[in-house]
This record gives structure tokens, C-alpha cells and sequence, in this order.
């Protein structure tokens, strides 16, 4: 029991910092820095989204320095949604994400391809109602880029994204970049390029994670 003529010191050996849905930027850090008056060790996620439009009649887009102002990432999730999808229609899925009868993804750093397998000659056919026939599709390459880089190579842990679903409204493509980390600015410019089988007949989004 403590009286108000009691004096005690705490000690603190560890102190951590939990918040939960925050977005901890650079200047955060700074901060945090300048109050401490040392560097303490920071360990976040950051999640940056970028969006583009590819308009109708589109067969190839390039798109240059995707890391342009933001820091340099340790992964990069490439995906694509019909344009009234992601801007409300509400009679379609944001959360569909379309192959596009896309032929090949091409990710670089600086020029140097970061794919553990190349993806190319994608082949995504569809039925005459449009439904995707997996027995006349071949996209394996893709799709072993996912698992590669997901690292879901052990049968114990398979990819939660089955082969099937994969053309199924869950195309994702996952690359991991090497040498990089949290918080650092980057000068070597990420690539994209993306080619489609046909011209788009409808206006898609990129969104890149």
C-alpha cells in the first residue's frame, strides 16, 4: 500500500507499441525517432495499392517505374477487374478477378526479370457462353509462379488458391522482389508488361498490391 509520502521509480525493461489497422508512415517513423532521440526498431507492414486503366482494344501496356515515390517492395500482387466491377456496379463482383485472356506478364526490376518461372504462352478458353473450359486452358506457368512465390511447394501446405479457381475469378499474380525491405526508397525502376491474347473488348483496372 502507497501513501502520498511514498517515492518509487519504475524500471522498464521492454516496451512495445500494438495498433491494429494502422498505416505507420515514413514520417511516423521520424517522429518516433526525434521523440526517443534514437532509432528504434520499427517493424511494420506497409500496403500501398496502385490502380490503372487499360481501355478497350488494348493488346499490349507497358506501365514504367511502378515504384515511383514509394518505398521499395518485398512483393508485388497483380490482378485485373472489369472497370464496372471496381468502380459499383452493383450487379458485379469487385472481388472477380478475370484472366482477360491475358497471353503473358512480364515483372522487371531495372531491367532483370524477377520470375521464378517465365509467364507466358497463356492460353485462357473460354465456351461459347463465356465460361472459362479448363480442359482446353493451359496457364501453368502462372500458376506455378503463385505457388513459388507464395511458397506453396509442400503438399502439407497447399495454396489456398486451387488450379481451378485460379481461372475461376482468382487470377492473381504474386512476384517477390529481392533486396528489399521496409521503409527504404528504391531508384531501381519495377516494370510491368502485359499482353493479351486479342484486343480488350471491355475497359479493365490493374490494381497492383
Amino acid at each position: 500500500k502507497l501513501d502520498n509520502n511514498d517515492h518509487f521509480n519504475l524500471l522498464a525493461h521492454s516496451l512495445s507499441l500494438v495498433v491494429r489497422a494502422h498505416r505507420f508512415s515514413p514520417t511516423g517513423a521520424a517522429k518516433v525517432q526525434a521523440t526517443l532521440g534514437q532509432s528504434p526498431e520499427l517493424r511494420y507492414r506497409r500496403l500501398d495499392v496502385i490502380q490503372r486503366s487499360i481501355p478497350t482494344n488494348t493488346v499490349t501496356m507497358n506501365l514504367s517505374n511502378l515504384n515511383h515515390n514509394l518505398p521499395h517492395p518485398d512483393r508485388l500482387v497483380i490482378s485485373l477487374v472489369r472497370q464496372e466491377a471496381a468502380y459499383g456496379d452493383m450487379e458485379m463482383l469487385p472481388g472477380f478477378l478475370e484472366t482477360a485472356n491475358l497471353t503473358s506478364v512480364s515483372l522487371t526490376v531495372a531491367g532483370r526479370s524477377v520470375h521464378a518461372v517465365p509467364i507466358d504462352n497463356l492460353d485462357f478458353d473460354y465456351d461459347n457462353i463465356g465460361r472459362i473450359d479448363l480442359n482446353a486452358s493451359s496457364y501453368q506457368s502462372a500458376y506455378a509462379q503463385l505457388c513459388l512465390a507464395g511458397g506453396y511447394m509442400d503438399p502439407a501446405t497447399p495454396c489456398p488458391i486451387t488450379y481451378e479457381n485460379f481461372a475461376r475469378g482468382c487470377c492473381i499474380f504474386l512476384f517477390r522482389l529481392p533486396g528489399s525491405f521496409n521503409g527504404a526508397q528504391s531508384t531501381e525502376p519495377i516494370d510491368l508488361r502485359l499482353t493479351f491474347k486479342e484486343a480488350t473488348k471491355d475497359p479493365f483496372t490493374l490494381v497492383v498490391w
